[in-house]
């Protein structure tokens, strides 16, 4: 059964099967949106996720305010927060020395590094993120907002949730291209992939068009460029950009995914797992992004509390059931005679 993150529906139907699958009752609170697992005298409570753009920046949130544009799931902990998670350049040094692959880079303002894109240490949503640059000259940084060089990978692109250091699902992406038509500059059919799901806000198409100039210029293009018919031009590379396309998105199964071609993704899960402190590490879930170049990945960063897939609803709910007996006196099983009316959640 297919799952997208991006689908409430689906979150609602993976998790109650799920449920099921444990023996546990499921009840979704209409005002809090918070998810209650009961199994006996024990219960849990999942913390809901929105994604909202407030004032044009694009943040979680753990209510249904008015700014929320997407569900991002049910998490049983959004309190978790560790360094390699929390910072870019952090989760670098230490990726590298635990031996996985990571793009070089640097801090120096006078670094002679060629291909790179800017981002800064601590970031989300791909905000300051700029490039692709030929030079380091062609985009200063500023050190004390902890800026740095990275060298630009061109691949697809991954996202990869894991529980508990196992693989659970994966988003496999290619950068967004336009297709020449031997008519149509690079401005208009920019413009018209960014209205294929559904009409784009001027000012967000300008702020596209803006980056995807810079990516042009990065291959010696520019927007009035008419390309030659069936030529391909990549226009972006940001995850999350509003020219990927969810039809071209391939969504891996890793719970039952055995093909050795992304064993690499395995193995990473159970290195990246040991960079959370040991007594955060149980009953954690996190995503690691990388950039997959046909042979290798590298990878970018890992994140604490992201939007939750569906298809790890199955292991989150069977590691409940699981601790129920011992680990009852915890934070995360709460023991209480449980009203068979009206519930209460816990805030």
């Amino acid at each position: 059964m297919a799952a997208s993150k991006n689908n409430f529906f689906d979150h609602v139907r993976w998790l109650r099967q799920a449920a099921l699958d444990a023996g546990f009752e499921l009840i979704i609170a209409g005002e809090s949106m918070q998810a209650l697992l009961r199994r006996g005298e024990y219960f849990w409570v999942l913390q809901p996720q929105f994604l909202a753009s407030v004032n044009g920046v694009a943040q979680y949130t753990s209510t249904l305010i008015d700014e929320v544009t997407h569900f991002a799931g049910w998490l049983p902990d959004r309190s978790k927060r560790w360094p390699a998670a929390n910072d870019k350049l952090i989760f670098k040094q230490w990726a590298h020395h635990a031996g996985l692959r990571v793009p070089a880079y640097s801090i120096s303002t006078d670094s002679d590094m060629t291909d790179v894109v800017v981002k800064r240490a601590a970031s989300s949503f791909g905000a300051q993120i700029q490039g692709p640059f030929r030079t380091c000259a062609q985009c200063l940084i500023d050190s004390s907002r902890r800026d740095y060089y990275e060298q630009f990978v061109d691949g697809e692109i991954f996202k990869v949730w894991y529980w508990n250091g196992a693989p659970m699902a994966a988003e496999r992406d290619t950068m967004p291209r336009v297709t020449g038509n031997g008519r149509s500059s690079f401005r208009r059919l920019i413009e018209d992939r960014a209205n294929l799901m559904q009409k784009c806000e001027p000012s967000e198409l300008s702020h596209l068009l803006e980056r995807a100039a810079v990516v042009l210029a990065y291959f010696g293009r520019s927007l009035d460029d008419v390309p030659e018919p069936g030529e391909r031009q990549i226009v972006e590379f940001r995850y999350g950009s509003t020219l990927m396309s969810p039809r071209g998105r391939l969504v891996l199964d890793m719970r039952t995914n055995v093909n050795p071609r992304w064993d690499e993704l395995r193995e990473a899960g159970r290195l990246l797992y040991t960079a959370i402190p040991e007594d955060l590490r149980p009953g954690t879930l996190f995503t690691a992004d990388a950039i997959y170049d046909g042979q290798h990945f590298w990878w970018l960063e890992m994140n604490s509390h992201p939007a939750v897939h569906p298809l790890a609803y199955p292991a989150i709910v069977a590691s409940l059931g699981a601790t129920a007996a011992s680990r009852a006196s915890s934070a995360s099983a709460v023991r209480r005679p449980v009203p068979q009316t009206q519930p209460n959640f816990l805030n």
